[in-house]
């Protein structure tokens, strides 16, 4: 099996969402990362090709898929900061999660958010960090990441 993901940040904007689906919609599955809410709750506007896949209420994350791949897909998880979810490749399931933390948390809060992703295959998204190892600038986000990411035998691309 083979699939499309992307993650994009679309700004808390309903019009960029509409944008994103409009220009990508060739991509499967897509992480919107700081979706557009009303009173935490759910601004839809859906064209009929994809589907809202999984939504949490105060999540930076919601996960739409393309309507004739729904079936491929279940939810691992959803919290504030992630959503997860898994498919089969060759009898073993894997993970593939959409990640966004916003910017301005304090490291407890970073730790709990990236504490929280599950034991994934991928994760993309936007950690709203910096680090002299992937960028010209560097925050704590960054050195916080590398150190998570060390300790988890992940890499960050």
């Amino acid at each position: 099996m083979r699939f499309s993901a992307m993650s994009i940040n679309v700004a808390g904007g309903a019009g960029n969402r509409r944008l994103v689906m409009e220009v990508f919609s060739f991509v499967d599955i897509l992480f919107v990362l700081d979706p557009p809410v009303v009173g935490g709750g759910l601004i839809n506007n859906n064209n009929g090709e994809r589907v809202l896949f999984s939504f949490c209420a105060g999540s930076g994350v919601e996960v739409w898929v393309r309507r004739g791949c729904v079936g491929l897909f279940s939810v691992v998880a959803h919290n504030e900061w992630c959503a997860s979810v898994g498919f089969w490749r060759c009898g073993k399931e894997l993970v593939l999660s959409g990640v966004y933390i916003r910017p301005t948390q304090l490291r407890a809060v970073f730790a709990l958010a990236i504490n929280s992703i599950p034991q994934s295959t991928t994760i993309i998204g936007n950690f709203n960090s910096r680090h002299k190892d992937w960028c010209t600038t560097q925050n704590n986000y960054g050195g916080w990441l590398r150190k998570w990411a060390d300790e988890s035998l992940m890499r960050v691309i």
